[in-house]
């Protein structure tokens, strides 16, 4: 199963707008662009950090909904990741987002 597949299966599952989708996906292919490359193990954590960016974004910066989608993409990666470690990816693609101006 590829990334883009999980990603759209947790979405369904979750009951995300379509937006969170597009931009998921819009997030991960810019981060890949100008990343470092990216050992299969870390992808699953890159996609998580990309899909709670993507739903912090489409939730209007509101706190507590980033909170609640976060705990909600943890569970659906079967808790592989915890909160500190999702919100680390995400200030890393942020960072490189920003520095790649992707």
């Amino acid at each position: 199963k590829s990334l883009v597949d999980w990603i759209a299966a947790v979405h369904h599952s979750r009951r995300f707008s379509p937006e969170v989708l597009f931009l998921a996906v819009r997030i991960i292919d810019e981060y890949l662009a100008v990343a470092e490359p990216v050992l299969q193990p870390n992808l699953q954590l890159v996609g998580v950090a990309a899909l709670a960016l993507a739903c912090f974004r489409e939730s209007d910066s509101h706190i507590v909904l980033h909170a609640l989608h976060l705990h909600e993409i943890a569970l659906s990666a079967d808790n592989a990741y915890d909160g500190p470690t999702i919100l680390a990816m995400e200030k890393t693609i942020s960072q490189a987002l920003a520095d790649g101006n992707a």
